[in-house]
């Protein structure tokens, strides 16, 4: 029997960690596989290490995304829109990488905490999927 989900692990090499790999497992009919971001947590603080996230999803076909972050109370803090076809929004494995910084108000780096990411998928004929991640920030 196949646990569709997500699952994740951490690649070591000796004893120390040397990077995060996932592996989503989905329905075949699914247009969007859930989504993942690594690293997770990561630390916009500028020092070169782990200053970005990459969310990582899958899609089965072309589709137009919106792509949210939701701070812990519910505030869009970034969004991001792809175009059908667009680099981010074509059929198969896609990245999108976020800095941690808000998408407007001038708020620069968000703060430490837990963050949300929705991705609305949107492939036309009413094929529309949704997928969420959980993305921490820790500086």
């Amino acid at each position: 029997m196949r646990k569709l989900g997500l699952w994740s692990g951490l690649l070591f090499l000796g004893l120390f960690s040397v990077g995060q790999t996932a592996v989503v497992l989905a329905a075949d009919n699914d247009l969007l596989r859930p989504p993942v971001s690594a690293p997770n947590p990561f630390s916009p603080n500028a020092d070169g290490m782990n200053d970005t996230t990459t969310i990582i999803y899958q899609l089965a076909r072309a589709a137009d995304l919106n792509i949210y972050i939701y701070d812990i109370n519910g505030n869009v803090v970034w969004r991001r829109f792809i175009s059908s076809g667009q680099e981010g929004a074509r059929a198969g494995l896609n990245r999108v990488i976020w800095d941690g910084q808000a998408s407007w108000r001038g708020e620069g780096v968000l703060p430490n905490g837990v963050y949300i990411c929705r991705i609305l998928a949107d492939a036309g004929a009413g094929k529309k999927s949704l997928g969420r991640a959980k993305i921490l920030i820790l500086k």
